[in-house]
């Protein structure tokens, strides 16, 4: 566990993560004890100065996305003579909400995602919030790579790092919880993490349907973020376009063939920021299941981390 000197002002944790990470026994009572235990452990290791918020993807049904590991299960099943299986919908890992009460009595706050948003999607909006708020600091607890988008280094806005979770150690990842700050991204990966879901555009993301770029690893990924997302003022979809843009007038050197003919294929752009679409964070879904509430910790949390540095 890590030591208690990380005390950010604000916890944001993924609670679909750890309710996956956590082995269910036979009922739903002593899952969701499973689950709030291992949150309290946590909140008592890490000790948030201000507020804690959990949040849920939705219980309800999303749509399969065509190409993805989800459609994929579903023909396997139809082929196989399996129990049928919807075609166009996925259930989500049944209905959060038997968590809710669980966590606020034990001080924890808890979101559900709307249906169109994910989990991560509400932490990364409630992280996308402070970003008007100097000198606080925020820690997203989650296992999905994608918290890397979340990264910030602040200020200006708050500094965001991220609490990777990985219940099972393993030769890569050592350590139960291990502590990512945007400079430790930036040291290991050499572009900015807000370029995170680019780079799942040009190394693929098989899970969600999103094929890789021809000839594209993650060495050329990491090369063309380099050359072109430096500067953290530009949007992804404009790096996308000057990728392409550069490909097309053939200034794309230093690269294997590949890469200049998928970028110059007629429809690469379409394509590609239809990927990007797919794997940017959700932040305007998200933002309507975000209650008043939770809102309003954010601004006393901005507010009291003001008062601390001035005092």
């Amino acid at each position: 566990m890590p030591h208690s000197a990380l005390r950010p002002d604000v916890l944001l944790a993924d609670g679909t993560y750890i309710a996956c990470s956590v082995a269910s026994s036979s009922t739903k009572q002593t899952h969701v004890t499973a689950v709030t235990d291992t949150l309290a452990r946590l909140l008592d290791a890490v000790q948030p100065r201000v507020a804690a918020v959990v949040a849920f993807d939705s219980g309800r049904r999303k749509a399969i996305v065509p190409g993805s590991v989800d459609a994929r299960r579903a023909t396997q099943r139809a082929t196989t003579g399996a129990a049928p299986v919807s075609t166009q919908y996925v259930d989500v890992r049944g209905d959060p909400s038997r968590f809710t009460d669980a966590l606020a009595a034990r001080g924890l706050h808890s979101v559900i995602a709307p249906l169109d948003a994910q989990g991560d999607d509400v932490l990364f909006a409630l992280a996308h919030a402070l970003r008007d708020c100097n000198n606080l600091r925020c820690l997203v607890v989650s296992g999905d790579t994608d918290a890397v988008a979340a990264l910030r280094r602040g200020p200006p806005g708050a500094c965001v790092d991220w609490l990777r979770v990985a219940p099972f150690p393993c030769s890569a990842w050592p350590q139960v919880l291990t502590h990512v700050t945007w400079h430790d991204f930036l040291h290991k990966w050499k572009f900015l993490p807000q370029r995170w879901a680019l780079y799942g555009c040009l190394v693929g993301r098989p899970r969600d349907g999103v094929p890789k770029v021809g000839g594209v690893g993650p060495s050329a990924a990491a090369a063309l973020l380099r050359a072109f997302g430096s500067d953290p003022a530009v949007g992804n979809a404009r790096v996308l376009d000057n990728m392409i843009a550069a490909a097309q007038a053939g200034k794309l050197k230093g690269y294997r063939p590949e890469v200049g003919a998928a970028f110059q294929a007629e429809d690469a752009y379409q394509t590609l920021a239809a990927h990007l679409e797919r794997l940017a964070p959700r932040l305007h879904a998200a933002d309507g299941a975000m209650p008043q509430p939770l809102l309003t910790l954010i601004e006393n949390a901005a507010r009291i981390a003001s008062e601390t540095t001035r005092n």
